[in-house]
């Protein structure tokens, strides 16, 4: 292509993007009940009071003491070292971490 084919082909771009910019945009115009409602914050519809006891509850025992996370999270990596492994690498079962005496790797 010609030095002056590339200058045509750029003012008709630029004649594109400038009538582009020139077009007037309008919003919608809604019915006045629809703009008074989305200018309305919303009303809170939550209950601060249960979800507050609801945390709480996730966080004790059925004794009512509270629970020991990292205990539990301790158990639940003993478990999973008991757990059967899979290789899809391999394509084959693998035996667990504590049958074949590995630690992960970090």
């Amino acid at each position: 292509m010609s030095r002056e084919s590339f200058a045509r082909v750029g003012v008709f771009l630029l004649g594109i993007l400038l009538a582009a910019a020139c077009v007037e945009t309008r919003r919608p115009q809604y019915p006045e009940a629809v703009r008074l409602k989305a200018e309305q914050p919303p009303k809170a519809f939550d209950q601060p009071d249960a979800a507050r006891e609801y945390y709480a509850a996730q966080r004790t025992g059925t004794d009512g003491q509270p629970v020991d996370v990292l205990a539990q999270y301790q158990r639940a990596r003993l478990h999973m070292r008991s757990m059967p492994r899979h290789s899809l690498r391999l394509g084959r079962s693998l035996p667990s971490l504590q049958e074949a005496d590995l630690s992960p790797r970090a």
